[in-house]
């Protein structure tokens, strides 16, 4: 349980410092939004439910929560919602499941897919991250494969060194594509997914 609740704790890390070396305005960008729309007191009590079913041992449980906030917060189109809730999302997929990396892997790489911006270029960033991570941990594995040429496939499980290399180098100069967008982003917007002080603004 200790490794698993890493995975997740690995990927907010990432999130987060994603975020934070992006330059950052006083701006507050306005989003067309549902008629119904959740305050930040609303998701705050919805994760805290996440929370006590994770504290109870329940995680299908606390996945199905989930799955109701990331609902909610594409209807609301509450980009630091989305971000947090597919974060959980893959991580609690992944501890449901013996291939908990792959699992997640997968799953942010279909979100990544079909996210606006500015989360797609986070979820780009954050999946860099992730396969690195993942070549890394069966370095030894992938390094005694024989270098594939042409198509490589989408099965990362089978890459060679160099095809991690170049997807992750790719992912990032996606990430960076938008750049001034997320320059323009304030990070207190995302504030849901990173650690701040009481009353304060230091990140």
């Amino acid at each position: 349980m200790r490794a698993q609740s890493g995975l997740l704790l690995f990927l907010i890390s990432v999130i987060a410092t994603t975020l934070l070396t992006c330059a950052v305005t006083d701006q507050l960008h306005e989003r067309p939004r549902s008629p119904i729309v959740y305050s930040q007191e609303e998701y705050q009590a919805m994760w805290k439910k996440v929370e006590e079913a994770l504290d109870k041992g329940l995680p299908k449980t606390a996945l199905k929560l989930v799955q109701q906030i990331y609902q909610q917060a594409r209807k609301d189109r509450n980009q630091p919602q989305i971000i947090k809730a597919l974060a959980y999302k893959a991580s609690l997929k992944g501890q449901l499941s013996e291939d908990g990396m792959v699992i997640m892997i997968e799953e942010l790489r279909r979100e990544t897919e079909s996210a606006d911006q500015p989360a797609r270029a986070v979820l780009q960033s954050v999946l860099a991250e992730t396969y690195w991570a993942y070549y890394k941990w069966n370095r030894w594995e992938i390094g005694d494969r024989t270098n594939l040429s042409g198509d490589r496939g989408s099965d990362f499980r089978t890459w060679d060194a160099r095809a991690f290399v170049d997807t992750v180098r790719a992912l990032y100069l996606a990430s960076l594509e938008q750049a001034e967008l997320l320059q323009k982003t304030p990070v207190r917007e995302f504030e849901a997914i990173l650690s701040v002080e009481p009353k304060s603004n230091v990140y």
